[in-house]
């Protein structure tokens, strides 16, 4: 394990030692997102300020601080990226793109938002889910969604200190573990609302300390409460009560079953490649929870699919026209495997990335010339057809 190579790492393992969004404007509406994918890709490469001037007007949001809301949300679903002072789809918003040129019905929409969700935002969004699988009453939901989140950092940090050889390694995952503790209990603390008046600019001065730490709690839980009903994991009987559907049961299943529920919390691994950064040996079986565990909450049961290499070869054709970034002509091997992903999702089926990559080697070994199809050559060296792709 490389010290440079983690502390570049470092912002990733952040978002992976605690999967929640903070305390930020926009969170609601998971859809909207999908809509400010559209309208960044065709304006692309963008400035913020353009950006926000199309959100303010076709979503109908007042004020830029809740614009800028809405984009630092779109940011941290990893939708879209900032390069330099530009934005520009991600990969996934790439993927987001295409799925909403593809389906008309919106099931691969769902599909690749949940992805999003689960992964930007899992600790929280999963173990809300399981609070309200149970007989919580709304007063209680945001104080046992923050016990929880809570509880997953101590299990984290407890965790790091048996597992992480490396002390430099262990300092920085607990250096991290420590500040996401000290601003999740600072939020919910009324003495230390009294002691500073606001911490944020999104938290109102006027308003008591007491006040200002129920809005937190609403402000959590009232957001996601909302993406799991849009994407059909609960559903809302009235104003208080929400049943959990079986879509959502399965969902909470896969995880429970796959080694994700200790100490009655749903804890979410970290990546494979993030325990190689930290020097911890992983689990294959961990590699593409994530989409296989949306597929169970499409259907069950699941099963891994495997393709011809022409079968494989089409899909990518019908694909690609879609997910190509701007300007040039060639799309990442992450935009496809999160389309192809969500397509199966919806059937029921998933495919490891390990394995799609193998596949897409051998679509190259065995069609060359369809391969070379997909590029569009200008000057000596064309472009790459697929960026990653060897």
């Amino acid at each position: 394990m490389s010290m440079l190579s983690l502390s570049q790492q470092r912002h990733r393992l952040r978002r992976e030692l605690s999967r929640r969004i903070g305390y930020t404007n926009g969170l609601h509406d998971i859809f909207r997102f999908g809509r400010v994918v559209s309208y960044l890709h065709k304006i692309a490469p963008a400035s913020n300020v353009s950006l926000r001037a199309i959100i303010m007007e076709e979503e109908k949001v007042h004020g830029t601080k809740y614009a800028d809301g809405v984009l630092e949300v779109a940011g941290a679903l990893g939708l879209i990226d900032r390069v330099g002072t530009k934005l520009m789809p991600s990969d996934k918003g790439y993927a987001l793109h295409a799925v909403q040129q593809i389906d008309n019905s919106n099931e691969m929409k769902k599909a690749l938002l949940l992805n999003a969700v689960l992964e930007a935002d899992g600790d929280a969004t999963l173990n809300l889910l399981d609070i309200l699988s149970g007989d919580a009453s709304s007063e209680d939901v945001g104080h046992m969604l923050m016990e929880r989140l809570l509880q997953i950092l101590e299990w984290r940090t407890r965790w790091a200190k048996e597992n992480v050889e490396s002390r430099l390694a262990r300092d920085i995952v607990l250096q991290e573990i420590s500040e996401s503790r000290e601003r999740l209990e600072s939020a919910v603390d009324v003495g230390r609302k009294q002691v500073r008046t606001w911490s944020s600019y999104r938290e109102h001065p006027r308003l008591s300390a007491e006040k200002r730490v129920a809005m937190f709690y609403n402000h959590t839980v009232q957001p996601r409460r909302g993406w799991l009903r849009d994407l059909g994991c609960i559903e809302q009987r009235d104003n208080r009560q929400y049943h959990i559907t079986e879509s959502g049961h399965r969902l909470l299943a896969s995880f429970k079953g796959a080694y994700c529920y200790s100490e009655s919390v749903i804890v979410l691994p970290l990546s494979t490649d993030m325990m190689e950064q930290l020097g911890v040996a992983g689990s294959e079986e961990r590699e593409g929870m994530f989409w296989r565990s949306i597929a169970q909450a499409f259907r069950e049961p699941t099963s891994s699919a495997r393709f011809s290499s022409t079968e494989y070869l089409s899909i990518v054709e019908a694909i690609y026209p879609y997910v190509k970034l701007h300007v040039f002509n060639e799309a990442t091997i992450e935009s496809i495997y999160n389309v192809i992903s969500a397509q199966l999702a919806i059937e029921g089926r998933y495919i490891d990335k390990p394995v799609f990559e193998e596949q897409l080697s051998h679509v190259g070994r065995d069609h060359p010339d369809r391969i070379f199809g997909l590029r569009q050559r200008q000057g000596r060296s064309g472009y790459i057809a697929m960026r990653g792709y060897s």
